[in-house]
């Protein structure tokens, strides 16, 4: 009996290795976005403007399979008593990645609410929040996003994300084999010494 509970904790480990990389993956992207389908700005035509910021070229070393990252950030600005994003708009975050495969996604939703200096109910509301992109997934964590005004935080709200790598086919299949290897191993001793 010792030697099944053994037995299964090897195999526990083993599989959690399959999962987990065993080694630093490096993803490197690149983020720019579309508001109302004219660019990365939007502005109400009086006194609210929001700026979409992406990334360029944004390194992350994933080591436990997965890691929390930004896409970029909205930015709000306001003039006066600030402004209304009405109707909904539009919002697109395009994510192109070079490293480890070359590839793009886009994550999408809708942008509305009210903006002041001092306060906001502005949010965005993202309908497409998963892309994957190779052996890469990317998820959009905090949904829907709240954008906050001028005064916290200088206007910033950051659009995050879970990035994950998944193992290769190529290494499933090799854990795969060893497990059963190694169960043929231990009940084999198994049956000799009865």
């Amino acid at each position: 009996m010792k030697r099944v509970l053994v037995f299964v904790a090897v195999m526990a480990v083993m599989l959690v290795g399959a999962v987990v990389p065993a080694h630093a993956i490096l993803v490197t992207y690149s983020t720019t976005g579309s508001l109302n389908g004219l660019g990365n700005v939007f502005t109400d035509g009086g006194g609210l403007t929001i700026t979409f910021n992406g990334l360029t070229n944004n390194s992350v070393d994933i080591t436990t399979g997965f890691t929390n990252a930004s896409l970029g950030f909205f930015h709000t600005d306001v003039t006066g008593s600030g402004g209304t994003i009405s109707p909904a708009i539009p919002v697109s975050i395009l994510i192109t990645q070079t490293v480890p495969s070359a590839g793009s996604g886009s994550v999408s939703g809708t942008m509305d609410g009210t903006i002041s200096a001092n306060s906001s109910t502005g949010q965005v509301d993202f309908s497409v929040t998963h892309v994957d992109i190779g052996l890469v997934s990317y998820d959009v964590r905090s949904n829907p996003l709240d954008l906050v005004p001028p005064s916290t935080n200088n206007g910033d709200a950051t659009v995050q994300a879970r990035v994950t790598v998944t193992p290769e086919p190529s290494t499933l299949v090799l854990v795969g084999s060893g497990i059963t290897g190694l169960a043929g191993m231990v009940r084999r001793r198994l049956a000799r010494r009865q």
